[in-house]
């Protein structure tokens, strides 16, 4: 009986190397597969990216111009004014003149 028991904790413990090893072998093939997994993914992501921008190329190259319609005359009007504003360069009173000792603001001088 007591030999029995000997032959059964050696077998217990090959069982457990065995294991302990699948286990291990799992984990690295996993690894490895989540590598090439990432690698396939990068080059079609790449290849999708090509071939949508040669897509997108070919589209605006075949495609005939759009006629734009002409600016409303009104449109013209308001952006000639805003030009004008803009590049006006009318001498805007200094405030700071303007004000007097406690900061109220005075009459010019």
């Amino acid at each position: 009986m007591y030999k029995a028991g000997i032959r059964l904790r050696k077998g217990v413990y090959i069982i457990e190397i065995v294991i302990i090893s699948l286990i291990l072998l799992n984990i690295g093939l996993n690894i490895f597969a989540m590598r090439a997994l990432a690698n396939l993914m990068t080059n079609c992501f790449q290849n999708l990216n090509n071939d949508l921008s040669e897509a997108i190329k070919t589209l605006i190259e075949t495609v005939p111009a759009v006629n734009m319609p002409e600016i409303n005359p009104l449109q013209m009007m308001v952006m000639e004014m805003i030009k004008k504003n803009m590049n006006k360069d009318d001498s805007k009173p200094n405030l700071d003149l303007l004000r007097d000792k406690e900061g109220k603001f005075t009459k010019e001088k």
